[in-house]
């Protein structure tokens, strides 16, 4: 009997950490083959919730808190709030931008958070470029005539890298790729890549690759596309995801690239989420089970804490009131 009851503990000890998504055995240890990333979420609470969060601002891990940077309320009126947090749900304000942004890019980069270009709001497209370490706001002259929204920028090899974007020029999409190893000297590395040009698309690296995803034209099509490059030139297909999305969040998570809600068009955010273990097998992606109750957009997403962290994001309309913030591993 003893041996029977000790049998029982641990078998409820092996299953305790487990849950079923989509009718797979999901061990929460992220070293399990059979691991399925950001498939089990945490809705923080609401209050005290960072305010006025809306959509289009960006996020990053630095100095051990999250900075949620910029944003808007509405596509009129950007905000340059800037608000941070060990990851409980308390937040403080402070170290605000010099300016207005939405639907820029942050990342950290040589020590520095580094906010790429936006919008100040109403169309409007800026080449600004600011860094901090949290005790105000520095700027470096951009290159000249490369204002842009919508665009991907990304850390790799020691250079910061500039993807594509909206430059409300003729065309009003850009496939140009640019990079920079200080932040003030930068290089034309292609006008025109191989892949369509977009804004809306997101890159990260992977297999010590850029890759970039998604995006949409200024005007349909969405693009489901994917493509990789290791010196920003020459860029190869992959196979497409079995989804179009634009403004997604997208993070890699336990070597896991996982493409979480977006838009299908101007109109119609989604809900949904999808992983691939290799963005370059055909057939890899498999969706996972989605806690959203609504379907919403242009949020910014990192890795913090070992964790994705969702916040904020538009349902299609404006006013943009969503300050949800959620997180999964």
């Amino acid at each position: 009997m003893r041996a029977f009851a000790i049998a029982v503990i641990v078998v409820l000890l092996q299953t305790g950490c487990m849950y079923t998504d989509h009718g797979r055995t999901n061990p929460i240890d992220p070293g399990s083959t059979n691991y399925i990333p950001a498939s089990h979420w945490t809705l923080m609470p609401t209050s005290p919730s960072p305010v006025h969060i809306g959509a289009g601002h960006a996020a990053v891990s630095y100095k051990n808190e999250i900075w949620v940077i910029g944003g808007s309320s509405n596509a009129a009126n950007a905000m340059n709030e800037v608000r941070r947090s060990s990851g409980g749900p308390s937040w403080i304000s402070g170290n605000n931008l010099p300016t207005t942004l939405w639907l820029h890019a942050a990342v950290v980069f040589r020590g520095a958070v580094w906010v790429v270009h936006g919008s100040y709001g109403s169309g409007s497209r800026t080449n600004i470029m600011l860094y901090s370490t949290g005790g105000g706001w520095g700027s470096f002259s951009p290159v000249p005539d490369n204002k842009r929204y919508g665009h991907a920028v990304v850390v790799y090899k020691n250079k910061l890298w500039m993807i594509g974007g909206d430059t409300g020029a003729s065309p009003l999409r850009t496939n140009d790729v640019w990079a920079t190893s200080d932040g003030t000297n930068w290089n034309l590395v292609t006008a025109s890549a191989s892949f369509l040009p977009r804004a809306g698309h997101r890159a990260f690296v992977w297999d010590d690759k850029i890759w970039i995803v998604g995006g949409c034209d200024s005007s349909p099509p969405y693009f489901s596309d994917i493509y990789w490059s290791t010196d920003g030139v020459n860029w190869t297909a992959a196979p497409p995801m079995p989804f179009a999305r634009s403004y997604p969040a997208v993070v890699v998570i336990n070597n896991r690239i996982v493409v979480i809600v977006g838009e299908t068009n101007a109109s119609a955010p989604v809900k949904d989420i999808w992983y691939t273990p290799d963005p370059s097998a055909t057939g890899s992606w498999r969706q996972v089970q989605s806690p959203f109750t609504t379907n919403f957009s242009r949020q910014s997403s990192l890795m913090f804490n070992d964790k994705v962290w969702m916040i904020g994001g538009a349902n299609g309309s404006s006013p943009y009131t969503n300050n949800n913030v959620w997180w999964s591993y």
